[in-house]
């Protein structure tokens, strides 16, 4: 198995949220492979299966997750927390789930 390169992954995420930017009208299909040890998949095809989303990338509101250098690379696209933060936040339960419910994911940007 090949790793990515962080041009190349760079450039698709580029790629996907200028592409989600644009209105669109189409529904969205989520694909996973998945790769099971002693697994064939020609014999067994418990795992295979296509789910549609119930809502399109337009609605999306997420919230990025890392240190200060990070912040400034993703500033300027999403909303952004720190790690410190982060603790401060996960101590308060309460206040945690208020913020959780605010974003439809969390991402998180490692180097």
């Amino acid at each position: 198995m090949m790793k990515v390169s962080k041009e190349a992954l760079y450039t698709c995420i580029n790629s996907v949220l200028q592409t989600s930017m644009e209105n669109s009208s189409t529904l969205e299909f989520l694909e996973l492979h998945m790769v099971l040890k002693d697994y064939d998949p020609r014999r067994e095809r418990r795992v295979c299966s296509v789910k549609q989303l119930r809502f399109t990338t337009a609605f999306h509101k997420m919230l990025g997750i890392g240190d200060q250098q990070q912040r400034e690379e993703v500033k300027r696209h999403q909303p952004f927390l720190n790690v410190g933060t982060l603790k401060r936040l996960n101590k308060g339960k309460k206040n945690f789930k208020n913020k959780a419910k605010s974003y439809d994911a969390f991402f998180d940007i490692e180097h």
